[in-house]
């Protein structure tokens, strides 16, 4: 998300080569809103400074308008000569981008297509082609063929398959109408 606050970053001509690391380490913990929120502790061994140098870095920044910087404090308790006092005490600061940076149109998916939950159905039609031999779109003549190519091909004479398949076969074959000759002009099992 930080890509083109990252980009606008290094485009600048203003920072020298410290500083200049330090202002990508801040852009790279920065949101697409160009607000990051990062602690001294996180940015030290970064940056490969000291506590000291990243907040003259900071104040540079600050003082070149290139960041805004917002201190957030809380009060806490603290044991001081043995009574309990109140203090301020910081938080991790917040620095705000300041110099211009394209901001994303809108967050992309992390998938542009998802893949369905069930697989493909093709359209009934001229072009419906069956892949299984028990989709409603496949004729009872395709499924008799690919059943008496299986049964030739793929088992032999008295094995469970040849018996189950020659089962199906006997089956499908009885719901076929078989068209009787013209001059009766009856068709099938329409003959009563």
């Amino acid at each position: 998300m930080a890509s083109p606050i990252i980009e606008a970053a290094r485009s600048l001509t203003v920072l020298k080569e410290g500083p200049f690391h330090t202002l990508i380490e801040l852009c790279h913990r920065a949101s697409m809103y160009g607000i990051a929120r990062v602690s001294y502790r996180h940015l030290i061994p970064k940056c490969h400074c000291a506590k000291r140098t990243i907040q003259r870095h900071i104040d540079l920044f600050v003082e070149l308008g290139l960041v805004k910087k917002i201190v957030t404090k809380t009060r806490k308790k603290v044991l001081v000569n043995g009574r309990v006092e109140w203090r301020l005490w910081n938080e991790i600061n917040e620095y705000r981008i300041l110099f211009l940076y394209k901001k994303p149109d809108r967050t992309q998916a992390p998938i542009d297509k998802v893949t369905p939950k069930f697989p493909y159905q093709e359209r009934r039609g001229e072009n419906a082609s069956a892949s299984d031999g028990r989709e409603k779109n496949q004729s009872l003549r395709e499924q008799i063929s690919k059943l008496e190519f299986g049964l030739r091909a793929l088992y032999t004479p008295g094995t469970i398959g040849y018996v189950s398949t020659e089962a199906e076969l006997e089956r499908l074959r009885g719901l076929v109408r078989v068209p009787t000759t013209p001059a009766d002009g009856v068709v099938g099992s329409d003959r009563r």
